[in-house]
């Protein structure tokens, strides 16, 4: 450690007496603190470029008003004085706050740091409190030596330390380098492990030399458990999910996945599993300590976003029914609220049809059978609308077994079975299917059996600090191996005759997000989606692939991505000049979209992709920048209807801003949708006989009817989504 005391003494041995020189003289401190002290609105740190503001704001004591809670921000942002925590202005503090950052930077490596103070009148009672910073030159890393590894057996690999070469020579970062060797050495074995600091330092050119010498100790075992438990959870439960015995190899692996599979109980709050000390030589004892949650509990949740509107929905569970850790919940939802009177935002807009509301009733019983190791049984009755594909009524089952593996990935294999109707799809078999007419009827009010066997693979990597006591505030930018996050998920599914189903069928989808880090302000986000059907030539609406919304290809409202079809009445298609019999359209016919439904045909491919940008502007606000790609294609028989409309793939640019909220990130973005004008099938679902008849193409051109103005065009190109979620996340 001789090293690092040397760099501290000599920062602040070199680091001036007085404060930093301010153009404005700060305000002597009264004789008596005043009956109403100011109100400190602001604080500023002009001049701090190279540390993190947050770390700036640890250092002090000086506050400003904040909000009272993340639940009020809605109130905050108005203003509200009743929602705000009021910090007034303490002199004495601001003259310590100097001080704290004087020596903040010089433990950061700017042993020349002059910090000043200000307090700006900002009007009536309020100021801002400012402090001036000049930086001056860093004692910078110029090289950095880690030896003693070679005395390990199969030394562990460490990636890039915080403290390299190039970088100020920051206690944090050398502390942060410690523990990511000894946090290494622990994953092998050696729990006792420790980190030397010598090496040199040039004062004349403020450039440090660094060794580390790594004493490793001698290889630890696992001693005994002490367990401390909140009721109702018995200790046996969690004795079971200890993934080590007394005598194995210490390893803290075995401490995160025994914290894994008790944290996988819903009765548990929060767990810690650390060592309590040494026995002897080698020998680790460790402490589990669990804290339960409520066993019982009615949640109520509510969601609004353009996909599907509004949306309600509540769940009673009981989480250690008839005294284990299993969970037994019954939910009621509600959803497409609001659909037939918003015909704007935030919901997508208003399709004939597709206004009704959405509901289900839902019963879940989740059984431990192992470590784990769950099943499950579910049963569901679900009216289910998405506009403006498909309407679907239907009763469900699941029984299935999951499971969470230690390298995180999580596994499901479940059968499926639902007896299922769809309801005014005539249009849908008449322009996609080219079954028009009064025969075109094979799947709209008759009840079917569709019994799918399913399995899931999900895969998110395990995000975990280099050191035990996790990320310390503000040292995420120079953590580069704990930037990127990202889950991949595969669900498949298939459906025939020994499943006792009437369709048969092969469904696969592939989910891929990731999120990562770009210096302290920027992150960069991307997510995929790709999927297959193939099966009978005629499959029901609910199993094939759509596109588009505030969770797909933006630019493109809900559902819409792909090959597309128009709806129009017998009164709307008289009014077009089209005769109610086959091919009735005269060539040319432009249609209003106003006076028309457009919905979509789907597919049995599917391919979206995204990027997004985001740029932290406060700390709950960021604006992005984006653009997505897809398309959706094939599973349209060559004569049908639909099949004439191109299937190219669409891209769209956009902008959007996300709130951090108790609630999730709310996402509201704007996207240009690149779709053009085209001639697409009109079909009409109120004939005079049966079925529904084909009246031919029409012009369709939403963006451009009716010879707008460029800035009108323009903007009817904009689609705008709103949704709670980010991607990538």
């Amino acid at each position: 450690m001789r090293l690092r005391a040397l760099l501290l003494a000599l920062a602040l041995a070199s680091a001036p007496t007085a404060a930093l020189a301010a153009p404005e003289r700060p305000r002597p401190a009264p004789a008596s603190a005043p009956a109403n002290p100011p109100e400190v609105v602001d604080i500023e740190f002009p001049g701090a470029r190279s540390l993190e503001r947050s770390l700036l704001e640890g250092a002090i004591l000086t506050e400003e008003t904040r909000c009272r809670s993340p639940l009020l921000f809605w109130a905050c942002a108005f203003g509200a004085s009743w929602a705000e925590r009021r910090a007034t202005l303490d002199t004495a503090r601001v003259r310590g706050d100097v001080e704290r950052l004087r020596r903040l930077y010089a433990e950061w490596g700017y042993p020349e740091a002059r910090v000043g103070s200000q307090i700006v009148p900002r009007g009536g009672n309020e100021v801002v409190v400012r402090f001036p910073i000049e930086e001056g030159r860093p004692t910078l890393v110029r090289s950095v030596r880690v030896v003693g590894l070679d005395s390990v057996p199969n030394p562990p690999r460490v990636p890039p330390l915080p403290l390299r070469p190039g970088r100020p020579y920051a206690l944090a970062l050398l502390d942060l380098s410690q523990r990511l060797i000894t946090g290494r050495l622990a994953d092998r074995g050696y729990p006792l492990a420790t980190v030397e600091v010598g090496g040199d330092v040039a004062e004349a050119g403020r450039a440090a030399d660094v060794v580390l010498t790594v004493h490793p100790g001698r290889p630890g075992v696992f001693d005994s458990t002490t367990i401390e438990v909140g009721a109702p959870i018995e200790e046996r439960e969690i004795r079971a999910r200890l993934a080590y015995r007394p005598g194995d190899r210490f390893s803290t692996k075995a401490l995160r996945r025994t914290q894994e599979l008790i944290a996988d109980l819903p009765i548990v709050q929060q767990a810690t599993v650390e060592p309590a000390g040494v026995v002897g030589d080698s020998a680790v004892a460790i402490h589990v300590k669990v804290e339960a949650t409520r066993r019982t509990g009615i949640q109520a949740e509510g969601t609004l976003s353009a996909a599907s509107c509004l949306q309600l929905q509540t769940t009673a569970a009981d989480r250690y029914f008839l005294g284990r850790p299993r969970v037994v919940s019954a939910t009621v939802g509600v959803g497409n609220l609001l659909a037939g009177s918003l015909g704007g935002f935030p919901c997508t807009g208003e399709h004939a049809g597709f206004t009704q509301t959405a509901y289900f009733v839902a019963a879940d019983w989740r059984e431990p059978v192992a470590p784990g190791t769950w099943l499950l049984v579910s049963g569901t009755y679900v009216r289910q609308v998405l506009p403006p594909a498909y309407v679907r009524e239907a009763a469900e089952g699941r029984l299935g077994v999951s499971h969470l593996f230690a390298s995180g990935l999580e596994a499901l294999v479940a059968y499926a079975p639902s007896r299922t109707r769809n309801l005014e799809e005539g249009s849908f078999l008449c322009a996609v299917w080219g079954a028009c007419g009064p025969a075109a009827s094979p799947f709209i009010d008759d009840w079917t059996m569709l019994s799918p066997a399913e399995a899931t693979l999900a895969y998110a990597p395990r995000l975990r600090a280099p050191y035990p006591e996790g990320p310390i505030r503000g040292l995420a930018a120079y953590l580069p191996y704990a930037r990127t996050r990202g889950r991949l998920e595969l669900a498949t599914s298939a459906a025939g005759t020994p499943t006792i189903s009437d369709w048969s069928f092969g469904r696969a989808l592939l989910f891929a997000t990731a999120t990562r880090r770009a210096g302290s302000r920027i992150e960069l986000a991307a997510r995929a989606r790709l999927g297959t059907l193939g099966g009978d030539d005629t499959l029901p609406p609910q199993l094939r692939f759509y596109g588009g919304g505030p969770t797909g290809v933006r630019g493109v409202p809900s559902n819409l991505l792909g090959r597309r079809f128009l709806l129009a009445s017998r009164a709307e298609a008289e009014r077009l000049g089209c005769a109610i019999e086959t091919n009735g359209c005269p060539a040319g016919t432009e249609v209003d979209p106003d006076r028309v439904d457009v919905q979509p045909a789907g597919g049995n491919f599917l391919l979206e992709a995204s990027a997004e940008a985001r740029a932290w502007i406060s700390g709950r606000v960021q604006l992005a920048a984006f653009a997505d790609y897809g398309f959706v294609r094939g599973g349209v028989p060559d004569d049908a209807p639909v099949a004439a409309v191109s299937a190219a793939g669409l891209a769209t640019p956009g902008i959007g801003i996300r709130v951090l909220s108790p609630f999730g990130p709310l996402r509201l973005d704007v996207a240009y949708d690149t779709w053009r004008a085209r001639d697409l099938p009109l079909v009409t679902p109120d004939s005079l006989s049966p079925g529904d008849l084909f009246l031919g193409f029409v012009r369709y051109d939403p963006y451009g009817h009716g010879n707008p103005s460029g800035f009108t065009r323009f903007r009817r190109h904009l689609q705008l989504q709103f949704t709670v979620g980010q991607i990538g996340w």
